[in-house]
């Protein structure tokens, strides 16, 4: 029997739906004050040195804004925290082959599913017992998320809705749990900081 194929789309509409406008305006966005307050994001980074940026274009801005609820400061050390997880960890960064990780999906130790919970919210499904640690690196599952958040990130629903990630623990063995040392804790403490939606 052929397993089944299911398509994840991202959804890079520019545009919020309606029942999702509401809630980014409950958030502090705010149509007519969002270019004012990009702006003045753009300058608040430009006046501080906490970090240097890749990119300040509107839409990425627009990524930090939304997550801290149209803060600046809150935004600002969003992405401070952002970039200084970068600088700490740029093997996760940089020379990144995202088909090479492909095997994380393919063994189900990794999942987004294709649709949203009841509250609008992108779910990452984790099942480290079906991890293999010999064959799969902490590293792996390191790079395959950070490459999951970015593209979620891209999403205007996701930016303002956020996500949520399960961790199954079924089958967790002793070995996987010795992969598992208080370094790797440390990263993905600072990974979900960096990461968390405010409220």
């Amino acid at each position: 029997m052929p397993s089944a194929v299911i398509k994840h789309d991202l959804d890079l509409e520019p545009e919020l739906p309606e029942e999702f406008k509401y809630i980014a305006e409950g958030q502090g966005e705010c149509e007519n004050k969002k270019l004012q307050l990009i702006d003045d994001f753009r300058n608040f980074i430009l006046e501080h040195d906490g970090c240097t940026p890749h990119r300040t274009d509107d839409e990425y801005l627009q990524k930090f804004l939304r997550a801290r609820f149209w803060n600046i400061k809150d935004s600002y050390d969003l992405m401070v925290n952002y970039y200084k997880f970068r600088n700490q960890n740029k093997s996760y960064y940089e020379k990144v082959r995202p088909l090479e990780l492909k095997i994380l999906g393919d063994e189900d130790i990794i999942s987004v599913t294709p649709y949203r919970d009841q509250n609008g919210h992108r779910i990452l499904i984790y099942r480290f017992g079906a991890w293999k640690p010999a064959k799969i690196s902490v590293d792996d599952i390191f790079r395959a998320t950070i490459i999951l958040l970015e593209l979620g990130s891209l999403e205007p629903i996701a930016q303002v809705m956020g996500g949520v990630g399960i961790f199954d623990l079924k089958g967790l063995t002793l070995n996987h749990i010795f992969h598992l040392n208080p370094n790797v804790a440390q990263k993905m403490i600072a990974l979900l900081v960096v990461r968390s939606k405010k409220g």
